[in-house]
């Protein structure tokens, strides 16, 4: 008799649960992702040029294995999740960002910069773009004048981000908030020096990234039919653009 009560009461609950089950799907209710099931996309808006106002792909930063990202994460006006590396891993050929030690809420607001820095920053959690939100970081960002290498360089490259969300996937397209300067000396110099500057050699030419406005006054030396000196003011367009400057 027990037995027979217990199978009764076991029947019943299961078919209320398929009851329960089949509702939700009848009426296009999907269950919430878990949020660590949430895959993080970076990619680089590029610069514009302050000339033609196109953008340049070559000027794009392309994200690489060790590179490393801060992201915040905001609900109800307060920060959740603060300031949590994800680092750049290679899978199946392409780049994932990782942080097994940290769950990001899947009903939030999200917010990125990069280089990843792990000092904790000022900011604005009722923000509701990444320029205000990190407005205090972009205001106190002052690039080195030594930039020569990759490292350097990228590393003066301020980038931030508001996240989109869209079902399983978290983008964040980085805008930069720094302003380059491309110098360019004809095909056939050499022995190129810069003085008090140190920029960054490419194959368009020399990169120095600098506050979008900044003015600086430049000096330096090189050769080519015979030996030239080069002095001039050069002045920086707006924050995520370029502006050419040929040295002849």
């Amino acid at each position: 008799m027990n037995i027979n009560k217990i199978l009764v009461a076991a029947l019943a609950s299961a078919a209320l649960l398929f009851t329960a089950c089949s509702k939700d799907e009848a009426e296009g209710i999907e269950p919430e992702t878990p949020a660590a099931s949430l895959s993080i996309d970076v990619r680089d808006s590029g610069y514009v040029s302050a000339e033609t106002r196109t953008e340049e792909q070559g000027f794009a930063t392309r994200f690489v294995t060790g590179d490393r990202i801060g992201i915040y994460a905001v609900k109800d006006g307060a920060v959740v999740v603060e300031n949590a590396l994800f680092k750049a891993e290679a899978a199946n050929g392409k780049v994932a960002w990782i942080n097994d030690k940290v769950e990001l809420p899947a009903d939030a607001k999200y917010f990125a910069y990069y280089p990843y820095t792990d000092r904790l920053e000022d900011v604005n959690a009722t923000a509701a773009t990444a320029e205000e939100f990190f407005s205090k970081k972009i205001a106190t960002w002052n690039p080195a004048v030594e930039q020569q290498a990759q490292v350097l360089y990228t590393g003066a490259d301020l980038m931030v981000a508001t996240g989109e969300l869209n079902r399983t996937v978290l983008s964040f397209k980085m805008a930069h908030q720094m302003s380059l300067m491309l110098f360019k000396l004809p095909a056939n110099a050499k022995d190129i020096t810069f003085e008090e500057i140190n920029p960054f050699q490419t194959a368009e030419g020399f990169r120095l990234l600098v506050k979008p406005g900044a003015s600086l006054d430049l000096r330096g030396s090189f050769k080519a039919a015979e030996p030239e000196l080069f002095s001039f003011t050069a002045t920086a367009a707006g924050k995520g653009e370029y502006k050419t400057f040929n040295i002849q």
